[in-house]
């Protein structure tokens, strides 16, 4: 038996794109250290953002941006 799961689209707050909300877009380094920030920073949960703008947070962290 072959379970699936459903894709739900989400929008991001930041850039108020559709995106699949299984994609983690923890693929990449700054993607990961992009949620990593927003969890420890508290602010925003990073299951509610992209993986383009979890990205960007991420290469942001990584230049010295407070973001």
């Amino acid at each position: 038996m072959k379970i699936e799961m459903k894709a739900v689209l989400k929008t991001c707050p930041l850039c108020h794109r559709e995106f699949d909300s299984r994609d983690t877009g923890d693929d990449s380094p700054a993607g990961g250290i992009g949620s990593l920030f927003l969890e420890a920073a508290g602010g925003l949960d990073p299951e509610e953002l992209c993986p383009d703008c979890r990205e960007e947070i991420g290469v942001f962290n990584l230049l010295g941006f407070d973001v």
